[in-house]
């Protein structure tokens, strides 16, 4: 199928038309040129994001493929057009198969958009090829994993007119701090020289350099929000477990609704965090973590520590599943086995099993909390629990401060919570709960 989004080049005043014309007498103008790009930034982003490394160049030679205009031309009908953009159509496995497939879609404006999609549309394509969406404004893109590539060769059928570019790479390879990987492209000498070949190669490095940027400011955003965190002095509860166990619905029942919603992979990209006021008055920074792909396997497991991170600055870790779920289980069982990849395995931690929307139909180990983000059930047991937990934390005290020392409140109104405040003859009274911590800075004044 060709696509309309093209414009047609005037072969006469085409400052190309020789070379166009010289290859053309060939019965096979295409060439193969291996060349070799540094990922090592690829290859750390994608791990701290959860993303696929091969859908992620996929994505990244698209758009360096689109911005190198000789990869834009196509041939039709013995003459040269110029298209609007290239998509990208590569093969890929199912999960645990040994046959391969061919995906074929848009590449978007987004990385990591493309990377979910790509996943998401993959796994669920059964036939071997769409048909419909086969065109000569693609990019075909292999990966062989399996070993390191120097060069490759194509099948092909001998059509001069066949100006696809074909792009293959298998495993990169460390050289010192460097993860290299070799990259082999094969292209139609009528319209793509070595110097195009070579412009693509460097815009494609830039934009893989970019990624270590663009990881180095949300390291920086992040260091700054534990930084505000850690000022409030507020114990911190993070929120672990897979996508769509409710973990974002729990919070929006615990603190109020203003957390979206959503039924897709990464629905909290970023770590959110709110305010909690526990039944003894104790106030905590209730954290929503990154979610957990459904059935990850266990080769992906590392990929997702990033997204954990947030979870050993915690003081307590509550770990979401899914009461209906029938691998909750296993899926626990991962989550525990990054947190204690991250050094969690100190933080207190307690297990909530969401989504038991008909209360006292379920038995399960009494350790385990049931609750329901819909219903409300079992929120105010996850609420005492983590007053339990959290008691060595706090304290209740009475104080009575001199008028010239009103300031030493701060830390009851600020970190902890004053419930009786009365103007005193003598100063101001208080009563309310105050951090471990902050107890010394009542020393003298206690009543």
């Amino acid at each position: 199928m060709n696509t309309p989004d093209a414009v047609p080049v005037a072969l006469d005043t085409w400052p190309r038309r020789e070379a166009y014309t010289f290859f053309s007498g060939l019965s096979d103008p295409s060439y193969s040129v291996t060349v070799t790009a540094d990922v090592t930034a690829l290859h750390t982003y994608t791990k701290r994001r959860g993303l696929s490394f091969y859908y992620a160049l996929v994505w990244l030679c698209t758009q360096s493929i689109n911005h190198t205009t000789a990869f834009r031309y196509a041939i039709r009908n013995g003459q040269p057009v110029l298209l609007a953009r290239r998509e990208p159509s590569f093969t890929d496995l199912h999960p645990g198969a040994e046959q391969f497939h061919i995906v074929t879609m848009p590449a978007g404006d987004a990385l990591d958009d493309f990377c979910r999609a790509a996943r998401a549309k993959s796994r669920a394509q059964t036939e071997f090829l769409c048909a419909a969406a086969e065109s000569d404004a693609l990019i075909y893109f292999s990966c062989l994993p399996w070993v390191s590539l120097t060069a490759l060769t194509n099948e092909r059928d001998f059509d001069a007119d066949d100006a696809i570019p074909r792009i293959a790479w298998g495993k990169y390879h460390c050289e010192g701090e460097r993860d290299v990987l070799g990259l082999a492209l094969e292209v139609n000498h009528r319209l793509i020289d070595v110097l195009h070949i070579g412009r693509f190669v460097q815009d494609l490095q830039q934009r893989i350099d970019a990624l270590a940027e663009k990881l180095a400011e949300m390291e920086k955003r992040r260091g700054e929000s534990r930084k505000a965190r850690a000022k409030t002095g507020m114990p911190v509860v993070s929120l672990v477990g897979y996508t769509n166990v409710g973990k974002s619905s729990l919070m929006n029942a615990l603190c109020g609704p203003s957390v979206a919603e959503a039924d897709m992979l990464f629905a909290t990209l970023d770590p959110t965090s709110r305010k909690l006021v526990l039944p003894s008055g104790m106030a905590v920074l209730l954290v929503d973590t990154v979610g957990f792909v459904s059935r990850l396997p266990h080769n992906l497991v590392e990929a997702f520590k990033s997204t954990l991170e947030e979870a050993a600055w915690s003081d307590v870790i509550i770990r979401v599943a899914d009461a209906g779920d029938e691998q909750r289980e296993e899926q626990l069982a991962v989550t525990d086995e990054v947190l204690d990849g991250l050094d969690c395995a100190d933080i207190p931690r307690l297990t909530v099993y969401n989504k038991c929307d008909k209360p006292n139909t379920l038995s399960f180990d009494p350790d385990i909390l049931l609750t329901s983000a819909k219903t409300g059930y079992g929120l105010d047991k996850l609420l005492q629990k983590l007053d339990e937990v959290l008691s060595d934390r706090v304290h209740t005290i009475r104080v009575l401060l001199p008028y010239d020392k009103l300031g030493l409140a701060a830390p009851m109104r600020e970190r902890g919570s004053v419930q009786v405040e009365e103007y005193r003859e003598d100063g101001l009274y208080l009563e309310g709960i105050v951090k471990t911590e902050d107890l010394h800075c009542f020393e003298g004044y206690l009543v």
